[in-house]
């Protein structure tokens, strides 16, 4: 007999030993009843309107030994219960913050005057982005304006500016 054989005997032969120990075993049913109905577990429910938390202890079905086991049990919630400081915490309502550009993700790479129309070239990650003063890049910054020392932008969904300063020319 292999040694995985001996073992999944031993296993086999405890858990009939435990069994037949389980069976002849005398337990006193009062002792189990008198143990179930100290150990009561509550449940503690938070009602959203109220700071307030409502403990409800919960029935097993052990615990009601001396009542009706088949009497009706309701299942209704409790009231909620408004207090004085819920209502002005409710009246005192925080707008929401405003919401803001993120940074520009843009590098200044170089600039060209070509015919009077000022072209700056742009890093975007790894890309090269060509842009004119009025023109959407990144679909969602717009080039406001292009002057010697800052390029201008809008961040289209929030509307608000952002400035990419320049290096200073020779």
């Amino acid at each position: 007999m292999d040694r995985g054989q001996r073992v999944r005997w031993a296993v086999l032969g405890i858990a009939f030993t435990v069994t037949i120990v389980a069976i002849f075993y005398p337990i006193d049913e009062a002792d189990v009843a008198h143990v179930a109905m100290q150990e009561t577990p509550v449940i503690a429910v938070a009602i959203t309107t109220s700071p307030v938390v409502a403990l409800i202890p919960v029935s097993s079905g052990v615990s009601d030994v001396e009542g009706d086991p088949f009497a009706p049990r309701g299942w209704q919630v409790l009231p909620p219960v408004v207090s004085e400081k819920v209502v002005t915490a409710a009246a005192a309502v925080v707008a929401p913050p405003v919401p803001t550009a993120p940074p520009l993700p843009f590098q200044y790479m170089g600039s060209m005057n070509e015919e009077g129309r000022q072209t700056i070239y742009l890093g975007h990650g790894d890309q090269a982005l060509v842009a004119h003063a009025g023109e959407v890049i990144a679909q969602t910054y717009k080039v406001i304006e292009i002057n010697g020392r800052e390029i201008q932008f809008e961040h289209l969904p929030t509307g608000q500016r952002q400035l990419l300063g320049l290096p200073p020319q020779e």
